[in-house]
């Protein structure tokens, strides 16, 4: 799985895309990347704080359930 589309319960996260790739520590979890630079797991992110390359799921690896994504057809 290359590309895939969150469908877990995080609402607004919620049909976004993401590069994602396995979890070799957690079999049960998926690696993502989202393409919205914006998400964050709480919302939306504050431009205004100097940390927000950190906690924006658009940047870095993130672990997720891999049930949370669905593959996207090429």
């Amino acid at each position: 799985m290359d590309r895939a589309v969150y469908v877990g319960e995080i609402e607004h996260l919620q049909g976004k895309s993401a590069i994602v790739r396995p979890y070799p520590e957690q079999p049960s979890q998926i690696s993502a990347q989202f393409d919205d630079t914006s998400v964050t797991k709480t919302g939306h992110v504050d431009r205004g704080v100097e940390d927000w390359e950190l906690t924006s799921l658009g940047y870095g690896w993130h672990a997720f359930p891999i049930a949370d994504f669905e593959e996207i057809e090429a």
